[in-house]
């Protein structure tokens, strides 16, 4: 079946290659690759941003245009489609028409989008983020907390590349299978809406071929247009019936249970020890042991340090008055020696049994526990008891003998004190060394039955790890079966969904349709392959699971055969109905060139005429060139002849022409610029297009009608004028406009320096006249120079007004000052603060107000000062310029100190 698929495939390139020889055909083709090439050309404009919306439009109609064309050749190929075949539908004809068609649409398009997403690496990466999360709420379900090293851990050991691989394709094929209803129904939704209201507006009066095209370009657009991977952003779990996932995560459960039972064991013994190591034991036994114990014997180790027996009291000393005898002390066992044969013991059974502990073995071993323990004390216990016994037995003869002596005394004397009546007891010397000495010896028993008691929990706790269940693999492997049978289905019926592919028109379907086969044959063997079990794993099961499991891999290998199968023999429907469709296409009349020879060139001709009348219509360009022009002309005018212009400050501080020209943009020039090169270049390659059809037709010996020569001519004509305006000794252009521009205000600047100190003698230059409210007066700023910010500094010295000359060498200050000081010390008050030293002063007269002039040296150069008093407060008129424009700048600070005048 396959040899023959891939034969008649062969058979198939050979029919196609020998009918596009046909005019026709090859007409059909080309414009078709045109109407693609369109389609990126629209898509790549529109996510530029950068040319004009106009271009959208021209491409649009351009769009249109070789529409009409395709629609003109399927026309003279297919009788179908032709006028007289035009018949009114009714709604639910429609309805079900588009439902026919979108089904294989929508299915070849839904099986591209998840075939292309399985194995890559954003499908890696998507996977590892769930299983992340995955892994992150079971530790933290287990522990009330994340572990990072823990996470690292589990996917290390316990995921491979197959894992991986598995795992990636399982994500997509889940949410193919619970995606698919919903993403159908809201599509389909849409597309006959859209696809009704088109036909609507033609009283659903059309051809059925017509209709077919219409549906088919309405459900492609829209479908291709759909990111179906809202469909995994949406799910609440994607690998939720993942079995790859499932299988994982039991082991996962079964080893972080585990850590969970060494976390209870480990507080129980007070060991600090953090969640990655106490997942790093897994299941052994002797690692878990060796930890445990340590941390355990270094606590019983303190408490035996601390019951350590001291040197206790025997003395020999005593009189026959006092009492007689001590007691003899027993020897303490050595706990620590007991601690180690009870660790020995325990961990021999621990190799002996690993995890395979039960009660039963549990309760022997703790009866060798307390055989160690009686063994260890039962001496030392019976040594305490017969002293004790010896005790009491002098205890009771010296009582008797000490009341016959009692009797013999005076009876009547009395104590005035109940309590201080004679107690007769023998009291040995080291009675307190004797029970301080008992008391260890109690505590030291205590400690061992707790360590007994401890040894036997960790023995019980630790009998909780089971090995592996071969019930559950085996349900593992089963459910496996049972979800990879669900791939297969969903990738058969998705498949065969695409059946009425073969109605389309557009060859693209059935080659996508093809490589869609190969790829689903390809993830068949994968699936296939994933039924195999691990080595070892068959050893595990009965004979009976054994046969259950090969019977279900047998069906599942059959039915992906049958899947196969079925899937190819809906490709070979598609391939005899292209056949059928090359017949028609080689059977199209010659006669027919002609006609769409010249329809071909008249539409071509009318695209040209759009961009060419888009191109016309590209003119802000030029105005606004003209425009600044314009204003050029007019800030040189008033730079040269010194009229006052308030543009020319602004233009001056701007450092550019642009901002004072009326609705001046230099982005729209710029986006004109794009979009007028964009227009140029399309001009061009119709033009190329148009000349290069009519040789070819010429070639053919085919009767060309329709010749736009004159268009031609126009067009190259017009693509020849540029925008170049005339700006002093320059040209301009959409292009060095910037360039232009900081020359022209350049050039501005240097006539305005110029000018500045050439008309240092002329009073006529003070344009600028500026109000000082403090004072009530007004005085006259000379032509070029510009006010600036006062700065902190100079408003600590009193200044309130500052101008400084636009080549920057000389400012002008207005400063006050309170009227509490003579004009003189004023003065020098102002000096002071310039760090400038005087060289020269005088005193002058102005409007009958006696005024201060004073010449100082300035860092900056030469300082010019003068201080008049007026409204009850004195004000300082001072300039500072330097050495070099001094001569110059002298007489324009005393224009501006003369040109003071009341309000």
């Amino acid at each position: 079946m396959k040899k023959h698929y891939y034969i008649l495939s062969i058979i198939l390139i050979f029919c196609f290659a020998k009918a596009s020889f046909g005019f026709v055909d090859q007409r059909y083709q080309y414009w078709q690759i045109q109407l693609n090439s369109l389609h990126e050309e629209k898509n790549k404009v529109m996510k530029s941003r950068k040319s004009d919306d106009s271009i959208i439009k021209l491409i649009n109609g351009d769009i249109k245009k070789v529409e009409s064309i395709l629609t003109f050749f399927e026309k003279s190929l297919d009788t179908e489609s032709s006028d007289f075949n035009k018949r009114k539908y009714s709604v639910s004809e429609i309805k079900n028409e588009i439902k026919s068609m979108l089904t294989p649409v929508f299915s070849l398009n839904y099986l591209e989008f998840f075939l292309n997403k399985i194995g890559t690496k954003e499908s890696y990466s998507l996977s590892e983020k769930y299983i992340n999360e995955l892994i992150d709420s079971s530790i933290n379900n287990h522990f009330n907390q994340s572990d990072g090293l823990i996470r690292e851990k589990i996917l290390n050991e316990k995921f491979n590349r197959n894992d991986w691989k598995y795992l990636s394709a399982e994500l997509w094929l889940g949410a193919m299978i619970s995606g698919r209803e919903s993403a159908f129904s809201k599509l389909s939704d849409k597309i006959e809406l859209k696809i009704m209201k088109s036909l609507a507006e033609k009283n659903y009066n059309i051809s059925p071929k017509d209709l077919e095209n219409i549906i088919e370009t309405a459900s492609n657009d829209m479908i291709t247009q759909t990111d179906f991977d809202t469909l995994i952003d949406k799910a609440e779990n994607p690998l939720k019936d993942s079995w790859c996932w499932n299988e994982k995560n039991k082991a996962i459960k079964s080893e972080l249970n585990d850590a969970h039972t060494i976390k209870r064991l480990l507080k129980e013994s007070e060991s600090d020890c953090t969640l990655s190591r106490i997942y790093s034991y897994g299941k052994e036994i002797l690692k878990i042991e060796d930890f445990y114990f340590k941390s355990l014997q270094n606590k019983y180790l303190r408490e035996i340090n601390s019951l350590k027996e001291k040197k206790l009291i025997r003395s020999d000393d005593f009189t026959p008055f006092d009492n007689p005898y001590f007691l003899n002390i027993p020897e303490l066992p050595d706990l620590a020696d007991i601690l180690a044969r009870i660790d020995e013991t325990r961990t021999e059974y621990i190799k002996e049994f690993n995890t395979d502990i039960s009660q039963n073995s549990i309760t022997e071993l703790q009866n060798k526990f307390s055989s160690i323990i009686t063994a260890s004390i039962s001496k030392t216990e019976s040594a305490f008891v017969n002293e004790e016994n010896l005790l009491n037995d002098i205890n009771r003869q010296f009582i008797d003998a000490a009341g016959k002596i009692q009797e013999a005394e005076d009876t009547d004397r009395k104590s005035e004190n109940d309590d201080d009546n004679y107690h007769i007891e023998m009291t040995p010397v080291n009675k307190a060394e004797f029970d301080k000495a008992k008391k260890i010896f109690i505590k030291q028993t205590e400690l061992l039955y707790e360590y007994v008691r401890l040894n036997l929990k960790f023995l019980d706790v630790t009998s909780e790890f089971k090995a592996v269940n071969t019930d559950t693999d085996f349900t593992d492997i089963t459910g496996r079966i049972k979800r990879n049978r669900e791939y297969i289905h969903t990738l058969k019926n998705i498949a065969l969904d695409c059946t009425g592919l073969e109605r389309l028109i557009a060859p693209s379907f059935h080659k996508r349709y093809h490589s869609v086969c190969i790829r689903i044959s390809n993830l068949l063997n994968f699936i296939n392959y994933s039924l195999n079990t691990e080595a070892g794993k068959q050893k595990n099961r009965n004979p009976e699971k054994i046969n259950e499991i090969s019977e279900q891999k047998k069906i599942i290998k059959n039915e992906i055969t049958s899947s196969r199968e079925k899937i190819n023999n809906v490709y070979m429907s598609m391939i005899k109905s292209l056949e059928t469709k090359r017949r028609k296409l080689k059977a199209v009349k010659h006669e027919i060139k002609d006609v769409l020879v010249n329809t071909e060139l008249e539409l071509l001709a009318d695209s040209l005429d759009n961009y060419l009348n888009a191109y016309k219509r590209q003119d802000y360009t030029g105005k606004a060139l003209k425009k600044y022009a314009e204003k050029y002309n007019e800030l040189l005018e008033s730079v040269e002849s010194g009229t006052e212009n308030k543009s020319l400050d602004h233009a001056i501080r701007s450092k550019s022409i642009f901002p004072v020209v009326h609705n001046f943009s230099s982005e729209k020039i710029k986006h004109e610029s794009i979009t007028k090169n964009y227009l140029k270049n399309s001009i061009y390659k119709r033009i190329s297009s148009i000349q290069t059809l009519v040789t070819f037709y010429k070639r053919k010996g085919i009767k060309i009608n329709y010749r736009p020569d004159d268009l031609i001519e126009n067009a190259k004509t017009k693509l020849r004028i540029k925008t170049d305006i005339p700006l002093g000794g320059w040209r301009m252009t959409e292009t060095n406009f910037w360039n232009i521009d900081k020359k022209a205000v350049q050039k501005l600047l240097y006539i305005l320096k110029r000018k500045i100190w050439q008309n240092a003698d002329n009073r006529n230059d003070l344009h600028n006249k500026i109000k000082i409210n403090d004072f009530r007066i007004t005085l006259s700023i000379p032509e070029g120079w510009i006010e600036q910010k006062v700065s902190s500094t100079d408003s600590d010295n009193g200044v309130i007004r500052t101008f400084r000359s636009i080549d920057g060498n000389s400012t002008i200050y207005i400063a006050s000052y309170n009227n509490t000081n003579s004009v003189r010390d004023a003065s020098k008050y102002w000096i002071n603060g310039m760090n400038s030293r005087k060289v020269a002063q005088k005193w002058g007269e102005k409007d009958t107000s006696d005024y201060y002039w004073t010449l100082s040296n300035h860092t900056e150069g030469v300082m010019e000062s003068y201080a008049i008093s007026c409204k009850q407060k004195i004000l300082i008129v001072s300039g500072i310029s330097s050495k070099d424009k001094y001569n110059f700048f002298k007489k324009k600070i005393n224009s501006v100190f003369q040109s003071i005048s009341s309000i």
